[in-house]
């Protein structure tokens, strides 16, 4: 009987111990599938050491711990675009593809690297080249995570931060 009883918390301590790691591997296996360029959350994890580097002509920093993500695409807006003229009348120069939509933002929003962020992205360069050069293969959004209003649809969160890939270091 002793055995048993032995034998038994054996096998709950192990499937105690594994079932964590197992559902963490779910999770993670079900969040790549699931991350789309643009999205909330897709790659922050990945890219959060060169977003911490990224900071606004302010000097405050853009990322904050979860906003920052890959994009599919930053365009410039045209104002001779009739669906456009009204978001360059409001003083929007750019469209970023954010959480499955096109939302507008401003000209102040692309980041201007300046000496002192150029020195820290050598850095890590010399660092980490890989993750870096993952980084510049994209273009950059921060923005909070869309929400939905009262009817359902989805609204563009307000883009504060951009990279362009053609702005590379």
């Amino acid at each position: 009987m002793f055995r048993k009883l032995i034998g038994v918390s054996a096998v709950c301590a192990a499937v105690m111990l594994v079932s964590p790691l197992v559902a963490q591997h779910i999770h993670k296996a079900h969040e790549q599938e699931e991350c789309r360029l643009g999205d909330f959350l897709c790659n922050h994890a990945k890219f959060h050491p060169l977003y911490q580097l990224w900071e606004f002509i302010t000097g405050q920093s853009c990322c904050h711990n979860s906003e920052g993500r890959p994009t599919r695409d930053i365009e410039d807006l045209d104002a001779k675009v009739p669906d456009q003229q009204a978001q360059t009348a409001a003083g929007y120069r750019y469209r970023v593809w954010v959480d499955g939509m096109w939302c507008p933002a401003k000209e102040d929003t692309l980041m201007r690297i300046s000496e002192a962020q150029k020195e820290q992205f050598r850095r890590y360069k010399r660092v980490n080249p890989d993750l870096f050069y993952s980084f510049l293969e994209y273009d950059h959004a921060f923005a909070p995570k869309a929400t939905r209003g009262p009817n359902g649809t989805l609204i563009c969160p307000v883009i504060y931060c951009l990279y362009k890939k053609k702005n590379a270091m």
